[in-house]
């Protein structure tokens, strides 16, 4: 709730900016930005995604065009981002209600104390992975990539053939009869997990 409270002081002061600092291109406090104003053209530099927010009636879409080096998308709710390629990582933090198709080879994906957050894949484009610390209600959405060495974001997003997967959120070990057992499960899956369940309510 104090992050929160925090977020709404700061975005009432916040001027929402698309512009390329240095090596970086910063896209910050985007709400109600619509065509060429929500997409970025990179030409092989990073980027960072901050503060962006979509409504409940319709989500803040933000395109990365072109090659982006490293992508962070810090503090975002309610927003759809497609990364046409990406040559280092993507990095999410505390983002809630998101949705992130990421097209071409992707060397790694993490998220970091996000809440309902859908990313959305090749199925073999991930070369290192998808990584989720602290995470509530995450969907790893895959589509066949069949003879293609990479989908685009349109082929991602125009698909019919989707398989949605969510992510455990813990981990339960036992010992039966000398051998180690691991459970997973989600809170759709569990009753148990209340403390997930009250910060998706805070949030």
């Amino acid at each position: 709730a104090g992050w929160e409270g925090q977020e709404e002081d700061e975005e009432q002061e916040l001027r929402p900016r698309s512009e390329l600092v240095g090596t970086w291109w910063e896209v910050e406090g985007l709400r109600d930005v619509a065509g060429d104003d929500a997409k970025v053209h990179v030409e092989g530099q990073d980027v960072h995604v901050s503060r962006c927010r979509g409504t409940m009636a319709a989500m803040q879409l933000v395109s990365c065009m072109g090659e982006s080096k490293f992508v962070c998308v810090e503090s975002c709710s309610s927003v759809h981002l497609s990364v046409e390629t990406t040559t280092k990582a993507v990095l999410v933090l505390r983002c809630v209600k998101c949705i992130f198709v990421l097209g071409g080879k992707v060397p790694s994906v993490t998220l970091r104390d996000c809440i309902n957050v859908e990313v959305v894949v090749g199925d073999g484009s991930v070369i290192g992975g998808i990584e989720t610390i602290g995470c509530h209600g995450i969907v790893i959405t895959t589509v066949p990539q069949a003879n293609h060495a990479y989908l685009t974001v349109q082929q991602l997003s125009n698909s019919l053939q989707k398989n949605s997967v969510s992510v455990p959120e813990r981990m339960t070990t036992s010992l039966v009869n000398g051998n180690m057992i691991t459970t997973c499960g989600t809170s759709h899956s569990t009753k148990s997990n209340t403390a997930h369940d009250k910060m998706a309510h805070v949030w």
